[in-house]
């Protein structure tokens, strides 16, 4: 194998990790978005793997050519394994983690562009804006296993939008004179993303999103799949469903066929069982009427998307598709007649993403300094002005005892589809007297389709004063910013203890996703010889230093920069943060790690939803079930809380005035 030409210029990479295809770009010296093709020529590789006995792991289309033969050996869609802490994979004696998959099909698309533009060493990678942040932090972790020493992620919604706003192929650098509002429609093989995106020529912010994290191109796939397993049963007159290898070659024809029949209004499938053939003739018609509820299912979600924010269509100036699913006539119509507007298919589906994240890492490396990107002066001018906001698909907050029943609830500090950056502070309580330790659980709401509350870590105030009397005030905050990065910190409002915590997904790796160094090189995909180790994670508990509490001014956002990007947590005795793994993740109706503090007051009450204690957004609306804000009951403040509040108030009343007289004269 040729050794890989080190070059001292940084390219601006961008990967698209997808649930069917993946695909790896880079801008070149004039800033343009270039797809880079795998060995075959091809612009994407298959997400499927290849585990053969005693030989080197395949990766692509090799690997989806041979699932036929031995379905046994392939994993295909590993993507849709992500953030799933119980799914392993036993092949050739090793264990096989969703993460382990991940880092390998990235270091394959990192394989062949190093061949073309050298060493990387930092990349952007996409992911569905509906992920949670078990999931994104799992996607920076296979990054790093795939041997980025940096990772940074965008939102695919915002990378298609990014890629629309500077420019389609070709005409990169496009200068936009007017501020539109656009949709961005994103139906990729296995999630589908809706987003409300403003843009100017210098900025591309997101108002709100939604979508649906299970549903794709693949579940087109698999209507099909059953109607012609079910034909094939009637032909043959046996259980095909039974046969594994006839199965699988029912996938690999599907998918032609699905593709097919967004040209033609009438395709040929042909299968074998048992050394017999036969063939079938499927009409888009037919698959059309298949897939009706799952093209009803992308237009209802739609609709709630603009009900939650108050829009309608008038509201909407453009509809931008993209994602590979997205070229389905049916999908085309149904929007097309869903908004009463033509679509801008301005942007390839299957490229768009890629090229999106691209450009985002040229925009981070034009603000980390002019002489280490290869760009030119006038490119990097251009994207150093190009700025993005986003919102939190998902809420954050923590579990609060209740005074009456002191049952566990969630109460969210910032709720979904928050503007980012976004900081919110509350005041608690003790719930008991000469407490030692406060133990705060940080956790994450669900969306639509996922209802799992996920733990993501514990703040720890320790080393409290002694003889602290229950009811102690202690106040939390919580900010979110443009960087992915979560900020947390408590301090007790009768004594001088305060401590606060940073993480950073691509710093604080949940010590599960560490892997062994002596097994990982031997699972290299096919022609990798330099596989490189990520540097050591941080440990799953990591402590910080204390400092006072202080507010945060939002400040406007700035791409990260080598002098901006924090850097690892020194140590201290006060406060532990606890990065929990992904099997920590639980439901609504089971136990919650105990929190020992308590609701005391609140300058912005976060409302609850009566039915399944679920957080309203700012839209007023259950982020679960949808109920309208008029159905719920908002997070009440105990009596004994009350009353304490009404005495301090009393108390300030009759306090003496702390401005001096005038003396007589």
């Amino acid at each position: 194998m040729n050794q890989i030409p080190s070059s001292p210029k940084r390219h601006a990479v961008g990967i698209d990790f997808g649930t069917t295809y993946s695909s790896i770009s880079c801008l070149n010296r004039h800033g343009q978005p270039i797809t880079i093709p795998n060995e075959y020529g091809e612009p994407s590789t298959p997400s499927a793997l290849l585990f053969e006995p005693g030989q080197e792991i395949v990766i692509g289309r090799r690997a989806l050519e041979r699932a036929i033969e031995q379905p046994e050996k392939v994993i295909l869609y590993p993507k849709r394994e992500i953030g799933k802490p119980n799914k392993k994979w036993y092949l050739n004696g090793e264990t096989y983690t969703p993460v382990d998959l991940a880092a390998l099909i990235i270091r394959k698309l990192l394989n062949h562009a190093e061949r073309k533009v050298g060493r990387i060493r930092t990349a952007v990678i996409t992911v569905p804006a509906q992920f949670s942040e078990v999931q994104r932090q799992e996607v920076v972790a296979a990054g790093h296993k795939a041997g980025l020493k940096t990772v940074d992620i965008i939102n695919e919604p915002v990378a298609a939008a990014l890629c629309h706003v500077l420019g389609t192929e070709g005409l990169w650098f496009t200068e936009l004179t007017e501020t539109q509002r656009i949709l961005v429609f994103d139906l990729g093989g296995g999630t589908f993303d809706l987003s409300i995106v403003h843009y100017s020529p210098n900025e591309v912010q997101v108002i709100g999103g939604g979508g649906h994290l299970h549903l794709g191109g693949l579940d087109w796939s698999h209507k099909l799949e059953e109607y012609l397993c079910r034909k094939f049963s009637q032909r043959f007159q046996q259980p095909v469903a039974q046969d594994p290898h006839f199965l699988q070659q029912l996938v690999t024809e599907t998918e032609q066929v699905k593709r097919t029949l967004s040209q033609k209004p009438e395709v040929e499938v042909t299968c074998e069982f048992n050394k017999e053939r036969d063939t079938l003739k499927i009409q888009r018609k037919v698959f059309e009427e298949l897939c009706e509820p799952l093209v009803e299912e992308t237009r209802q979600i739609t609709l709630d998307l603009l009900k939650k924010h108050n829009m309608g269509w008038a509201h909407i100036d453009a509809v931008l598709l993209v994602g590979g699913a997205s070229r389905m006539p049916m999908i085309r119509r149904s929007m097309k007649k869903l908004s009463g507007r033509t679509l801008n298919s301005s942007l390839s589906p299957d490229h768009s993403i890629a090229h999106g994240a691209a450009y985002f890492a040229g925009m981070l490396s034009s603000n980390d300094g002019f002489a280490r990107s290869i760009l030119e002066e006038p490119a990097q001018q251009r994207l150093a002005r190009m700025s993005q906001r986003s919102v939190n698909s998902r809420g954050l907050g923590i579990m609060v005892r209740t005074q009456e029943n002191a049952n566990r609830v969630p109460h969210y500090l910032i709720p979904t589809n928050t503007p980012l950056p976004a900081q919110v502070s509350q005041v608690f309580e003790t719930v008991r007297p000469n407490q030692s330790m406060i133990k705060i659980p940080i956790i994450e709401s669900g969306t639509q389709t996922d209802t799992s509350l996920v733990h993501l870590g514990d703040c720890r105030v320790e080393n409290l004063p002694p003889n602290l009397p229950e009811g102690t005030e202690v106040l939390v905050t919580m900010k979110y910013d443009h960087a992915a990065m979560l900020e947390v910190s408590a301090k007790v409002l009768e004594g001088s203890t305060s401590s606060r915590m940073k993480i950073t997904r691509s710093k604080n790796i949940v010590q599960q996703l560490e892997f062994d160094d002596k097994i990982l090189p031997q699972r290299r995909p096919k022609s990798d010889s330099d596989l490189r180790q990520s540097p050591p994670l941080i440990n799953e508990i990591q402590e910080a230093k204390a400092q006072k509490v202080e507010s945060f001014p939002q400040k406007k956002w700035q791409p990260q920069t080598k002098k901006t990007r924090s850097k690892p947590i020194g140590k201290a005795n006060t406060l532990t943060m606890a990065i929990i793994a992904a099997e920590k993740a639980v439901k609504e109706d089971q136990q919650v790690p105990s929190s020992i503090i308590k609701l005391a007051s609140s300058a912005i009450p976060i409302p609850l939803c009566e039915d399944c204690m679920e957080p309203f957004d700012n839209e007023g609306n259950c982020s679960k079930c949808r109920n309208p804000m008029v159905q719920a009951k908002e997070f009440e403040i105990p009596k004994a809380v009350q009353q304490q509040q009404a005495r301090f108030n009393q108390k300030k009343r009759h306090q003496k005035p702390t401005a001096t007289r005038r003396p007589k004269k």
